[in-house]
């Protein structure tokens, strides 16, 4: 079973996780941050993970940065030897005039880039959404990458609602997610024969 949980004390957060892989979508999230559960609920959904999560902490940087590293690890493991699985996953994700790419490997190589059109530049997520501070969401997002050794590129290719474009990034990143973590055979999907 690609099952994982996993408790995570510090100093600073409590932190409870647990992940299927082979779910329906269910999700079961209390991080004590509104729009992060919500953006939470929407990666368990769209990537068809079932996901429970509780999280508390002193602040919403420690809580979210700390998720994001139990999330990864836990996708880590529950992925095992990564035999089997299809490995890359992309999609474009329309939401409503937002329109943003998701291209992911499980690579064991963790890379993350955000580039926004019409010039494609690196950039990093910023500004206000519903109270939620997006530099957090780029926290989180190197968090699971590292954790899970992914390589993830977004790009923004336009949108003007921060809200509509956070949405897309976080249905693509999982519906890739979906894609990439499916079993499609017995193999490593390697040539080196490891990932």
């Amino acid at each position: 079973m690609r099952k994982q949980e996993l408790e995570r004390k510090t100093k600073e957060t409590e932190i409870f996780l647990s992940i299927n892989l082979d779910g329906e979508g269910c999700s079961d999230i209390d991080t004590t941050i509104p729009f992060f559960d919500h953006i939470l609920s929407l990666l368990a959904l769209h990537s068809k993970f079932d996901i429970k999560i509780r999280g508390k902490g002193d602040l919403a940087h420690h809580i979210i940065e700390d998720i994001g590293i139990c999330f990864g690890a836990s996708l880590d493991k529950a992925l095992d030897d990564r035999r089997g699985i299809r490995r890359y996953g992309d999609i474009i994700i329309p939401m409503d005039e937002a329109l943003v790419g998701v291209g992911l490997d499980i690579s064991g190589r963790p890379n993350l880039f955000i580039r926004k059109g019409p010039s494609f530049e690196l950039i990093n997520l910023s500004g206000i959404v519903d109270g939620f501070d997006l530099s957090l969401l780029n926290a989180f997002l190197k968090a699971v990458i590292d954790n899970a050794k992914l390589s993830v590129h977004f790009v923004i290719f336009y949108g003007d609602d921060l809200h509509h474009i956070v949405e897309a990034m976080l249905k693509g990143f999982a519906r890739a997610l979906n894609k990439a973590t499916r079993k499609e055979g017995g193999n490593i999907p390697s040539s080196k024969g490891v990932i």
